[in-house]
């Protein structure tokens, strides 16, 4: 995602993936679903039985 307002901090979000499949989209799109236009999201995939 690129930067939209550089007046902004930004702000990273930093989401455990572990077995999560039936949660992840869920939880992406409340973070889509903010206001704040200034982040990127970060899903981490820890090697867990779970598939994104």
């Amino acid at each position: 995602m690129s930067i939209k307002n550089s007046n902004q901090p930004l702000v990273s979000f930093i989401v455990p993936y572990y077995n999560a499949d039936n949660t992840i989209q869920e939880t992406v799109d409340s973070i889509f679903s903010q206001d704040y236009e200034n982040f990127d999201v970060w899903i981490v995939d820890d090697g867990s039985t779970g598939q994104i």
